[in-house]
């Protein structure tokens, strides 16, 4: 089995389980329930697909309006249910401890571990057992997984 899967070319989005792109990093996910959960940035329509599918509230705090304004029309023609968080509004209903897990886009991986202070006040929304999920391409040094988490 081994030997099979290492002699194959993964393409991300490729496998499909019926509708939805299943994606491998799932079994990264803990057991525990997942309520909600918190995208920073806009993660393809697919992985957002399986994002809906672990949990009962999915959020989305993307910056650029026309991606968000796209994000929007995307999700509403797959039927999607996705709240939208606006970080830079006062009046947001979103407090400290709320968010089961974080899932950062691969798009904005590599600015949370170069300026880890910009994802502080999500950080702050995460439950006592929250989680935050996120890729890095190249390498990542220990330091900077430090510095992240510190």
């Amino acid at each position: 089995m081994l030997e099979t899967t290492l002699s194959n070319r993964f393409e991300p989005g490729t496998n499909l389980t019926g509708s939805l792109a299943c994606a491998d990093w799932r079994y990264l996910l803990p057991s525990q329930e997942i309520q909600r959960l918190l995208c920073i940035g806009s993660p393809t329509i697919d992985t957002a697909a399986v994002l809906a599918s672990i949990t009962e509230e999915l959020w989305l705090a993307e910056d650029a309006v026309e991606r968000c304004n796209l994000f929007q029309k995307q999700a509403a023609s797959q039927k999607l249910e996705i709240r939208f968080f606006d970080r830079f509004s006062e009046a947001s209903e979103i407090h400290k401890k709320y968010f089961d897990l974080i899932y950062v886009t691969p798009e904005n991986s590599a600015q949370l571990i170069s300026n880890p202070g910009d994802f502080a006040p999500y950080i702050e929304m995460l439950t006592s057992n929250g989680l935050i999920y996120f890729e890095t391409v190249g390498r990542t040094s220990k330091s900077e997984i430090a510095r992240l988490l510190s």
